[in-house]
């Protein structure tokens, strides 16, 4: 654990103070996701994500939710409810708990997925490093990608299991408690 996190967070992706580094620009129905270490026999109850600089302006037909995935086989393990009027202010700690607590059953490696559908309004940013090589200079460990885009066209429920992963250049924080 580190003295480098929000109140909330047990466990997260990297130290929260290495946010100033970049971040990126969800794109609207696409899972956006980012590995996490997690212990076993945790009970997972919230994921964490951080909005970047340009808030969520809500456009018409809003999906907003947050789901924990295993690294191995991309299977749901757990999804927030589907927020359809939902507040992003920009810089925040965003917080969802889980529709019902996942408890790990592996020490390893999980996704954490974020996704955000709207027409029109404003998709906002997530807040992370601004490149793979500021984390270890490397763009995958054990053969998991550190984050990427997956699965498109989503609305109110996260996919089972989630599509293969496209690297991108940008690892946004993320948390679980």
């Amino acid at each position: 654990m580190s003295i480098f996190k929000p109140s909330g967070p047990v466990f997260q992706n990297y130290d929260f103070h290495q946010l100033n580094q970049g971040g990126g620009v969800l794109t609207a129905g696409t899972l956006q996701v980012a590995t996490i270490d997690l212990p076993f026999g945790f009970p997972v109850t919230n994921l964490y994500w951080m909005v970047g600089t340009t808030a969520l302006v809500l456009g018409t037909t809003p999906h907003y939710w947050l789901a924990l995935f295993d690294s191995a086989t991309r299977a749901l393990l757990g999804q927030s409810t589907d927020d359809t009027a939902a507040v992003l202010a920009a810089s925040a700690v965003v917080t969802k708990p889980l529709s019902a607590a996942y408890t790990t059953t592996y020490a390893g490696q999980f996704l954490v997925g974020m996704m955000v559908n709207q027409t029109g309004g404003t998709m906002p940013t997530f807040t992370g490093f601004a490149s793979l090589s500021a984390v270890q200079g490397a763009t995958s460990v054990g053969g998991q990608k550190f984050a990427g885009s997956s699965s498109t066209g989503l609305g109110a429920t996260a996919p089972n299991p989630a599509g293969a992963i496209t690297q991108l250049g940008n690892v946004p924080w993320v948390g679980v408690s």
